[in-house]
C-alpha cells in the first residue's frame, strides 16, 4: 500500500561519536584549553574519547583543513600557532572590508529587528564577560562581525568574513588574554552599533577602524610577550 502521508512525530537523530569528538576537540582548541606545545596523536585521543582511531583520524584531518591544527612530527598534530605575519594579513583584510560594511549599514539604515539581533549578541558577550568565559565571548564576537557582513546582503563579502571565523577566534584568544580587554571590546562593539543605529556612516566606519587597530596592537604585543 503506498505511503498515505501519515505525519510521523519529529525526532532528533543522535549525534555520531565522530561528531561528538569533532565538537569537543574544536571547542577545546578555540577555548585555548590545549597548549600549543601539546602533541595530539590518534592513539592518545582515541584512548581519551574511548573510540577507534578512524573517527579520530578523520576529525584531526578536518581540523587541520580548517587551519586549527598543524603537523607535529610524523604521527602527531598540535594547535596551529598564528604568526605575526598572519595577524597583520588578517587585520589588513578586515580593515579593507569591515569599516565600509559599517558605513554602508549606517547609510542605508537597519531595521529594528536587525538592530535587536546585534544587541542580543552584545548581551551574549556581556553575559560571557560576567562569567569570564573567553571562548563564549569570542564566539559571540565572531558572530557579531559576521552578522554585520550578512546585513549588507553581499554574499561574497559575507563568505570571506565567515571563512575567517576560526582564525578570528584563534587570534582572538591572544586579544583577550588580559581580562580588561573584554570590557574594552564590548565598549567598542557598542560604539559600532550606536553609530549604525543613529545612521552616522563616518562614526560607524571610524569605530570599526579604531576597534580593529587596537585589537591588532594587543594581539601583536601578546604574541611577542
Amino acid at each position: 500500500m503506498p505511503y498515505s502521508g501519515v505525519a510521523f512525530p519529529q525526532f532528533e537523530r543522535p549525534k555520531s561519536m565522530k561528531l561528538h569528538v569533532y565538537e569537543a576537540l574544536k571547542a577545546a582548541i578555540l577555548a585555548g584549553s590545549i597548549d600549543h606545545q601539546t602533541v595530539l596523536t590518534e592513539a592518545t585521543l582515541a584512548e581519551k574519547f574511548g573510540v577507534s582511531r578512524t573517527p579520530i583520524r578523520e576529525v584531526m584531518h578536518e581540523l587541520e583543513r580548517q587551519g586549527l591544527l598543524e603537523r607535529a612530527g610524523p604521527r602527531g598534530k598540535r594547535v596551529r600557532s598564528v604568526s605575526a605575519g598572519e595577524v597583520c594579513e588578517l587585520f589588513w583584510i578586515r580593515s579593507v572590508l569591515e569599516p565600509p560594511i559599517a558605513s554602508q549599514l549606517a547609510r542605508s539604515g537597519l531595521a529594528e529587528g536587525d538592530l535587536k539581533q546585534l544587541n542580543l549578541l552584545l548581551e551574549r558577550q556581556r553575559n560571557a564577560l560576567c562569567a569570564r568565559d573567553r571562548a563564549e565571548f569570542l564566539a559571540a564576537d565572531s558572530a557579531f562581525h559576521i552578522l554585520l557582513a550578512r546585513f549588507t546582503g553581499f554574499r561574497k563579502v559575507t563568505e570571506i568574513i565567515t571563512n575567517l571565523r576560526n582564525l578570528f577566534q584563534l587570534v582572538g584568544m591572544k586579544a583577550v588574554e588580559q581580562p580588561a580587554r573584554l570590557d574594552e571590546v564590548l565598549r567598542e562593539h557598542q560604539a559600532i552599533v550606536d553609530a549604525i543605529a543613529r545612521r552616522d556612516p563616518a562614526a560607524a566606519e571610524a569605530a570599526v577602524r579604531s576597534h580593529l587597530s587596537y585589537t591588532q596592537t594587543v594581539v601583536l604585543n601578546n604574541l611577542q610577550s
